[in-house]
């Protein structure tokens, strides 16, 4: 018990709104409390020991204070205003609201109060409510910059940036040194495409806050726009040497390393960013895009594979698995890829030409046959020109006469042809004769790839448009003649096995 010989309950109220402003809240209720013990119905005290335990974080007591302060003095607008309060740092929104509400009917000149209810629905994304308030309030009080930053921010949640600029401007001409209207005016600047101006804004805001991992982040992100891709890569660093979890920052520190052709920096960015957040689908997506680039294919399906496991439904990532399949030969996989592109998006070009049917059993078949001609040879002139048979090779190798069509239920055609692909992979350093030398034992000019894909097709009976011109062109060349009939299945893996 605090006991002052003499003392009223005026006095008391009067040294604990002394402890109050110096922040020591909990010296200041015990004076109330005494001066409550003395008059108890003494509705400032209540209103004064609110607003202290507000301050220690109790806000139901505070709630309750207010309460009672309203009791004895219900056409009290700030009663009212003191109890909306505390519902709204208690994140009682709706109750807040009411008594904002009230607040206003009994005050409607309290600008304040009118700032607050719209600060209030703002809080429950109620933005379009929340402006005329702003508004209100600003039209109450001109020179009050809180409101004039909040329409902006109301303006800028809603896409309207022109208009958030504007209002950020004028706050920041009111108090020139508004941080957060320097911030959000920053954040409007980026979206409006103004970069060089988004980056003067969020400067001024670092240099009275470089601590703030965000600004240093979209400072990058502005640089990046501008393709300034080395100043954009410091700005991450400095948001990650602030905060390393960033992991939005790592991913832009890769993206922007991949625009540099920095493939592995963008990939050890990568790693990080999924590290820090593994739900960051698209990390993952261009994480598996730096790991193609870089030659590194089945760690690229496998990070298409964990993007596809976040967001199956982005045929991007399917028709890029796919491609890296076929460049892996690992054909049926590549094919079932695409036809998951082509569910998701039925008029997608790439997917046609690599598949070509909608129906399953067709698309594998040609899959298999084009597949043979996916490579990751870098010289692809070079590569078309070597030869193809090896000199020794006997027509017995290419055209054993135990091999067999495989029937319904049995291996397929690339698993009978497997003894005579290792036998030729065997012998491909010998290879030798030129691509224009004939085959002596069929008197037949070797066949270029083109016309091998048109034969494949024809002895399959799946002819294609283009398999004419070629089949015409050979036919012209051999006078003719009929095509021997070759191991074309053989002959159709050479390339593939070419470019190992």
């Amino acid at each position: 018990m605090i006991q002052t010989e003499n003392a009223t309950a005026e006095s008391l109220l009067q040294t604990g709104q002394s402890f109050s402003q110096v922040g020591d809240y909990k010296d200041a209720i015990a004076h109330f409390d005494e001066a409550l013990a003395l008059q108890p119905n003494y509705f400032e005290a209540f209103s004064e020991k609110g607003s202290a335990l507000i301050n220690l974080g109790q806000h139901e007591a505070a709630i309750a204070c207010f309460d009672k302060a309203i009791s004895y003095h219900p056409d009290s607008a700030y009663f009212h205003y003191s109890r909306a309060w505390a519902a709204y740092v208690a994140r009682q929104f709706e109750i807040s609201i009411a008594c904002f509400h009230k607040v206003l009917e009994l005050q409607p000149s309290y600008p304040q109060a009118q700032y607050s209810q719209g600060l209030t629905l703002y809080a429950i994304g109620r933005y379009e409510e929340a402006m005329p308030y702003f508004l209100k309030a600003i039209e109450q009080t001109p020179n009050f910059a809180d409101a004039w930053y909040m329409h902006g921010a109301a303006l800028q949640v809603t896409h309207r940036y022109e208009g958030a600029v504007d209002h950020f401007n004028q706050a920041l001409i009111l108090r020139p040194n508004y941080k957060d209207a320097l911030y959000s005016r920053g954040n409007a600047l980026l979206c409006l495409g103004d970069y060089e101006a988004a980056i003067a804004s969020y400067e001024r805001f670092l240099a009275s806050d470089p601590d703030d991992a965000d600004a240093w982040y979209y400072r990058g992100i502005a640089l990046k726009q501008l393709n300034r891709h080395e100043a954009a890569i410091e700005s991450y660093q400095k948001a990650l040497e602030i905060q390393s979890s960033h992991a939005h920052a790592w991913y832009q520190q890769a993206c922007s390393c991949m625009r540099l052709e920095d493939l592995a920096a963008a990939i050890a960015s990568f790693n990080q960013a999924v590290y820090h957040k593994p739900d960051f689908y698209e990390a993952w997506y261009n994480r598996g895009v730096a790991l193609k680039n870089l030659g590194q294919l089945a760690e690229a399906v496998t990070s298409y594979d964990r993007a596809l496991a976040l967001k199956p439904s982005d045929f991007r990532a399917w028709n890029n698995r796919g491609g890296v399949l076929v460049s892996l030969g690992r054909f049926q996989e590549a094919v079932a890829s695409y036809d998951k592109v082509l569910a998701l998006k039925p008029d997608d070009e790439i997917a046609h030409k690599i598949v070509g049917s909608p129906s399953r059993e067709a698309s594998q078949t040609k899959q298999t046959r084009c597949d043979c001609y996916s490579h990751p040879h870098p010289d692809r002139k070079a590569w078309r020109s070597q030869p193809l048979i090896p000199p020794n090779t006997s027509h017995s190798q290419l055209h054993p006469t135990s091999a067999v069509s495989p029937s319904p239920g049995q291996p397929g055609a690339d698993d009978t042809v497997a003894p005579g692909i290792e036998a030729l992979s065997r012998d491909l350093p010998k290879f030798a004769l030129p691509a224009t030398q004939h085959f002596s034992h069929c008197r037949s000019p070797l066949l270029p790839p083109g016309c091998l894909r048109a034969f494949a097709r024809s002895n399959r009976g799946n002819r294609h448009p283009e398999d004419d011109g070629w089949l015409q062109a050979h036919q012209s060349r051999a006078e003719g003649s009929m095509l021997p009939p070759f191991r074309v299945d053989v002959l159709l893996h050479l390339p593939r096995l070419q470019s190992l």
